[in-house]
Order: structure tokens, then sequence, then C-alpha cells
């Protein structure tokens, strides 16, 4: 998401936009739908997950799981002083092992406080996966980290989705950290997703145990395993992409040259094995095809632009999404005059800031079952939580244009649940909904 994001909300209940008790759900809904509370007391869920027996799960912000209990929410993991909790940090994504309860696991992608100091210390905070094993008490435990040391040091961009695919291989989906590692430049300027030694700016691909699939497009030779380090070690030195001396700081010609040589490490490091695609800004959240049975699942990813687009991908092996050249359709920054780039894969769909629209989050595909009408079947939904609206495009043709589901709600994170009904977590309201059809 973008950096003004929790600014912006947290402005909104200070002018008493929504204050405590009002219940901002999507509103404007096809003929049949209607939306329902269904889990509230939960301050800012990120996302949800189903066990086997259809019980639900939901992440919160500032680091805790809670379990579903008949409408309740019910603490089962509290991260407490682990997680770096603020402007877009803190308990993003969560996955439950697809061979649950033969294997008691649920994956977390959180930022992880890393030292003693204050989070706002980019030193002090990286995004990591880890994996908690459930008791039979439904509580998590007994934290095995996966992934560690993924830069957050801009304190934005994170991505933060984790998903199983029909291969059984788990699918993260990772942002570009906010800032550059090797100018510290944010925005437009950051080529954080464009280094294949770096795990920021992709979606990234790991077994349930944190190994390197063979099927990686990213294994051959000139390649390293980044679990540990969040990047592969430097070719040639063993200078980090963040560390500058004191001497660099304060002369002006040293800190460029400085620049100039950390560029040029990082294009020489070994390539990240766990990379699956590339060149992604904030890809925030993920979305598989559950009609597709086949191993090579179809899925879509959500990318939150900057200045001009937002824009869905279609998830595909080493694919290179065109971040920071490309945005949308067209090169960084421009609306007009889009010429194909044939370096790049371009978006399946993509829309300009207009409307108030700026900022694509959550996103699931309806499923073919009894539980909506047919006529709904084939179609993407996805939110944008700058105009609080729900959207649908057909996911046979998603190039055309996009209708309006729903209106009025902060939608983050949507999953059609069990029951074939849609879930979504909802920052205004603090609370999971969902939306129900039930007849005309």
């Amino acid at each position: 998401m973008k950096k003004h994001l929790s600014v912006v909300l947290v402005l909104v209940i200070v002018a008493g936009l929504l204050l405590p008790g009002d219940v901002q759900a999507f509103g404007s809904l096809p003929p049949g739908f209607a939306d329902r509370e269904v889990v509230p007391g939960i301050s800012k869920p990120t996302s949800i997950a189903w066990l086997p027996n259809d019980t639900m799960l939901v992440t919160s912000q500032n680091g805790q799981v809670f379990r579903d209990n008949g409408g309740a929410a019910v603490s089962i993991l509290n991260l407490g002083n682990a997680v770096c909790v603020g402007n877009e940090t803190g308990l993003l994504g969560m996955a439950v092992d697809p061979n649950f309860p033969a294997q008691p696991f649920v994956y977390l992608y959180y930022t992880h406080h890393k030292g003693g100091g204050s989070c706002n210390d980019a030193a002090n905070r990286a995004n990591r996966v880890s994996r908690f094993t459930m008791d039979g008490a439904q509580n998590l435990g007994s934290e095995q980290v996966l992934l560690d040391n993924i830069s957050a040091k801009g304190g934005n961009h994170n991505g933060g989705d984790l998903q199983f695919g029909k291969d059984g291989l788990l699918y993260i989906s990772v942002g570009d950290a906010g800032q550059d590692l090797a100018t510290g430049e944010g925005q437009d300027g950051n080529a954080n997703a464009r280094r294949l030694s770096l795990l920021n700016g992709k979606i990234l691909r790991i077994t349930p145990e944190g190994g390197i699939p063979a099927s990686n497009p990213f294994t051959g030779p000139g390649s390293a395993p980044c679990a540990a380090a969040g990047r592969t070690s430097q070719a040639g030195a063993n200078v980090s992409a963040e560390k500058r001396s004191k001497k660099a700081k304060k002369q002006k010609r040293q800190k460029q040259r400085k620049k100039k040589k950390k560029r040029r490490q990082l294009r020489g490091a070994p390539i990240c094995q766990e990379i699956f695609a590339t060149g992604l800004r904030n890809p925030y959240r993920i979305a598989f095809d559950p009609d597709d049975g086949t191993n090579n699942q179809r899925f879509f990813i959500n990318d939150v632009g900057g200045s001009a687009w937002e824009e869905i991908d279609e998830g595909a092996a080493g694919a290179d999404y065109g971040w920071n050249v490309r945005e949308g359709p067209c090169r960084v920054g421009a609306t007009s005059n889009c010429d194909p780039d044939g370096r790049f894969t371009g978006p399946l769909f993509a829309y300009t800031h207009q409307d108030g629209c700026s900022v694509i989050t959550g996103g699931a595909f309806v499923p073919n079952g009894p539980a909506w009408p047919s006529e709904f079947h084939g179609q993407y939904l996805f939110a944008d939580l700058g105009c609080q609206t729900l959207f649908a495009i057909s996911d046979q043709n998603p190039g055309a244009s996009a209708t309006v589901f729903g209106t009025g709600s902060s939608a983050t994170h949507l999953a059609f649940g069990p029951d074939g009904q849609l879930y979504y977590t909802d920052f205004g309201t603090n609370a999971v909904h969902k939306i129900v059809y039930s007849g005309s």
C-alpha cells in the first residue's frame, strides 16, 4: 500500500467520519447479496485463512493471530515485541499448510523487530516468513524461520501475502522496500525490483520446509539461496548495500562513488533462487484460481502502483513486470503514448487514478459453486482502498472494463470461504465481513 494510507485512515477516524459503532460495509451490492459482519473486535485485520475443519483464522497488523469461535475472536498467538507495527509494517499475511493436520503448520509474514532499538530505525526491522506449529488446543508456537532479513528499509511497500498453490508450494509477495538499498531513493527511483540478488519487489516460491523447488526459474549457475540474509552476498566485496562510512556521508563526491560501487556490486551478485517473478512495486495481495486444478495453477497479482496506475498481473515463472521502468501498460509516470516493451510482461488489467481509486488491495476469483449465481462465475473481484470500492472483471477477458460490485468498505484481503461466500478484512470496522447471496 502507499505510505500515506495509515495516516489517511487515522485522519478520517479523528474527523469523526468513522466513529466506533459505525458499520462501514459494502453497499450497493447486486440484487440478492448482503454484507454481514462475522468477527468483530480485531484491530486492523490483515488476512484470513481456514483450517480443514472450516475454522477461520485472522491476523491483525499488531502481531496477533485469532481463531473465530462462533463470531468471537480468540487470540492464539501474540508476537508482542517481536513485531514492528506502524505505517505498512506488522503482521501482514498468513497461510495454512495444505497437508494440515498431518503437517500442523501455519505460516506468517511479518515485520520482525531485529534489535533492541526503535522500529523507526530501518536497521532494527526486516520482514520474515516463519511457520508456527498448532497444538491440540489450537494455539500457535514453536516458530521456524524460513526466510529472514528481507529489507523493510522504507517501512512501506512490504507486500506480505502468503498463498499455497495446487503444486503444494508456498508463494510469497514481497514489495520493493520503499527505498533503494543502494542509493536510498524512493518511489520511481527505487530499483530494488530490478535486482535479482534481492528478494524485494518479487514473487517468491519455496517448499513448505523453506527449500528451493527444482522448478524455480532462477536456480542455474550464478544463483544461490537468499533465505537467511534476504539477498545474496556481494560479488568481490564484503560490503552490504546499506553500509556507509562516515567519511562518505560527509563528502558528496565520495558518496556518489560509493553509490556507483554498490550498484556494481548488486549487479554482479548471484541471483536469489527463491525468486519466481520480478519487477513488482508492492504486490500487496495474490489470489489463486480455485477452479484451476492443474499444478501450474493460475494466479493473479494485485500490484499497488505509484503516481499513475494500479495493475493486476498474471503470475508466470520468470516474468518481469517492469517496475521501476514500467507501471501499468506504460513507462513510469506516463498515461499516454504507451508503446509495448517486449522486455516485460504487461498487466492483465490496469486503471489510472481516477475518482479517488488509487490503492488496489485484495482480490479473489469467484468459484464455480452453488453459493453464488452462475452469472458471477468466471469473475475476478478486487478492492481499491482509495475509493473504498469492490470491482469485478472477467477472469477470461480481464482486459475489458471493470464493473462496480460494491462500495463503502476499507477492504484489504478478500477470500472465498468453505461456504462459498466472500469474506474480507476491513480496516474501517476492525472486523471480518462476508458478502453472502441469499436469493433475489
